[in-house]
């Protein structure tokens, strides 16, 4: 997705989800099962545990070309990864 401008002209950014990559909103709790449906959902094909990695990473996804920290403008992600 990467960069986008929103009504007010405020510079937001959407993580891009790629061939051997998924970003996930963390909102709150989420089981095993519900990452690894999204994940063979995407990788269109059945991913088990042992085929990926799984990391928490927070991305500045609003208000990208202001300097300063606002904690709203960060959302945090899991990030599915096939291995290699």
């Amino acid at each position: 997705m990467g960069f986008c401008t929103a009504q007010d002209g405020v510079l937001g950014f959407v993580p891009d989800n790629t061939a051997d990559t998924l970003h996930i909103e963390s909102y709150g709790p989420i089981t095993m099962g519900d990452l690894m449906e999204s994940a063979s959902k995407h990788f269109a094909r059945d991913v088990d545990v042992g085929q990926v990695s799984v990391e928490s990473i927070c991305i500045q996804t609003r208000n990208v070309n202001i300097d300063g920290y606002r904690s709203l403008d960060w959302t945090d992600f899991i990030v599915i990864t096939l291995n290699a």
